[in-house]
């Protein structure tokens, strides 16, 4: 397990940074700190759009899911991690409450060492209330910037992300995590910017290498 996030002075001037990258609608790669470390997208940016599979090859958009939603999850996710598996009853728990409000939830499964196949097998043991994609190359975790499985980011139905980080802060406080997540979800669905936008994610790092 990996808990990470860069220093919120380098969050800081991500943000600038972020955003010259993504001008004129161009999808860069999320920039990278001094120690080598990928640095999350952080809230205010516009969100990479993309286009990923399911395990059976169909294809589906970013665009395609903020369509008619008020606000779009985008979890990094993973079949091995056990953090990740751990956190899927609290982001199942969300994805349903959530849903009549608007919500919605999209996994990517971004690691080279795991297949569509181990998705579709895990899927049937498992079932999930919202969609897994499959990230070939990890190339959407670049464009975001994802570290960990899970790290979600909140994106609203003009493109930009409004939230990044962790569903809860359980590393710091696993006896009662505070849900950050939820927090941040009730606050904009209530048109208020959220207490805390970009939070500590944590959780197994992304493998970008087979």
């Amino acid at each position: 397990m990996t808990p990470t996030i860069p220093h919120p002075t380098c969050a800081a001037a991500a943000a600038s940074l972020a955003a010259l990258l993504l001008l004129a609608g161009g999808a860069a790669a999320a920039p990278v700190n001094a120690e080598g470390t990928i640095i999350p997208l952080p809230p205010g940016v516009t969100a990479p759009a993309f286009s990923l599979p399911d395990f059976a090859g169909k294809p589906m958009t970013l665009a395609e899911a903020t369509s008619g939603a008020k606000l779009v999850i985008v979890d990094f996710w993973s079949t091995k991690c056990p953090v990740s598996r751990a956190y899927e009853g609290r982001l199942k728990a969300i994805a349903e409450e959530y849903a009549p409000k608007g919500v919605k939830v999209i996994a990517v499964m971004s690691n080279q060492t795991e297949s569509a196949s181990d998705v579709k097998a895990y899927l049937a043991e498992t079932p999930l209330p919202y969609p897994v994609l499959i990230d070939a190359g990890s190339k959407i975790a670049d464009l975001y910037g994802g570290q960990t499985t899970p790290h979600v980011f909140v994106v609203d139905p003009s493109g930009k992300i409004r939230y990044t980080g962790g569903i809860d802060d359980g590393a710091k406080s696993p006896e009662t995590p505070k849900p950050l997540l939820r927090e941040a979800l009730d606050a904009l669905l209530t048109g208020r910017e959220p207490e805390s936008t970009l939070t500590r994610n944590f959780g197994c790092s992304i493998k970008r290498r087979a």
